[in-house]
């Protein structure tokens, strides 16, 4: 299999988790770089139908750890979104 079918595959089953097509839909509606923290409180309310201050904090940290160590590198490896976990800002690069 070519490695762009692959890369195409790959996103496709990233994108098939609500929680990753949410961050996508935030990272949207921004106007910029996004902090992360903001990012997993905005995707939780969505997701779980409740307002972004009824979300849980320890919902959010562990929503927060997973963009972290998994979709957004796994994103940003496919030029989907920007990522600088030092800062922990998001935003997109293009328009997909």
């Amino acid at each position: 299999m070519a490695s762009s079918e692959q890369g195409r595959r790959d996103l496709d089953d990233l994108l098939s988790d609500p929680y990753c097509r949410q961050l996508l839909v935030s990272l949207r509606r921004a106007d910029g770089p996004v902090p992360l923290a903001a990012l997993a409180t905005d995707v939780a309310a969505r997701v779980t139908g409740v307002p972004p201050e009824a979300v849980d904090a320890s919902v959010r940290r562990r929503l927060q750890t997973w963009f972290h160590h998994g979709q957004l590198p796994a994103l940003s490896e496919r030029g989907v979104v920007a990522y600088d976990p030092d800062t922990g800002l998001v935003w997109l690069l293009d328009e997909r």
